[in-house]
């Protein structure tokens, strides 16, 4: 630097002041992405003679608050938007990021609790915690492909509300809207459902049918315990009704063709 850039008046009179701001005030008041005295006037607390630019401040040791992942590439101004010394900047992550919360507030003002400097849109939930534990499949599920809206708070519990379009596709709501009857959170494919606890057991060939063969009507309108084995194999009977509707009376379910009275089997 010149001497006469600092030295501006008598050099033996006039004592120089030396404080940064003594001098660079003007640079604080004028320059492009200046403080404007919002940061105050201990220049040398951030920067350095070797270079305006670069800033020395360690915001880990000498604040309260640490600053992680992408909060370090955070220009300063950013958070500090008032008077450094005046203004108490909150710590708090809705200070910043209000304009940011997609839920619009109605899942509270702790970011927190979900995400993390690292990622805003890495989600750190613990959906155990909630009123509906995540297990099985539901772990590996995208938030979105339950939560259509981004406040969260629109998914019902119940595994109709979101599985619908497979029932209309497979069972065409024969089987009512429970799916949790049949299927479990394990594999969709795998079935809980055991047939023996309800009120028709299910023996012999019975048990290799297919659930739609005899559920073929929606659930409004069940099977009729009453027809028992008719109500299904009215199409089968050869006898034209002429031996009844008691199938059961001779025939079996191990085999229609098997012929029986009063427990004995006569033809096989």
């Amino acid at each position: 630097m010149k001497c006469a850039t600092c030295h501006k008046g008598d050099l033996y009179k006039d004592k120089l002041l030396m404080t940064c701001v003594s001098c660079h005030k003007k640079d604080d008041d004028k320059a492009e992405k200046a403080h404007k005295g919002k940061f105050g006037q201990k220049c040398e607390t951030c920067h350095v003679e070797k270079g305006w630019k670069e800033i020395l401040f360690d915001h880990d040791k000498e604040t309260k608050y640490k600053l992680l992942w992408k909060h370090r590439d955070t220009k300063c101004v950013s958070c500090h938007k008032g008077d450094l010394y005046k203004d108490k900047l909150k710590t708090v992550c809705f200070v910043c990021h209000e304009k940011d919360d997609k839920h619009k507030g109605q899942e509270g003002k702790k970011c927190e609790s979900c995400h993390t400097e690292q990622d805003w849109k890495k989600a750190k939930f613990d959906h155990r915690q909630s009123k509906f534990p995540l297990t099985g499949k539901h772990v590996q599920t995208e938030c979105k492909k339950c939560h259509d809206a981004p406040t969260y708070k629109d998914a019902k519990s119940d595994c109709w509300s979101c599985h619908e379009k497979q029932d209309k596709e497979i069972h065409k709501r024969r089987l009512g809207t429970k799916c949790e009857t049949c299927h479990n959170t394990r594999d969709w494919k795998v079935w809980d459902f055991d047939h023996d606890k309800a009120n028709f057991k299910l023996e012999g060939k019975h048990k290799d049918v297919a659930c739609h063969d005899c559920h073929n009507k929606p659930v409004d309108k069940k099977i009729s315990l009453a027809d028992t084995c008719y109500s299904c194999h009215a199409k089968d009977d050869e006898h034209n009704e002429n031996f009844g509707r008691v199938c059961e009376r001779c025939h079996g379910a191990s085999s229609w063709k098997t012929i029986k009275s009063y427990g004995k089997v006569l033809v096989q």
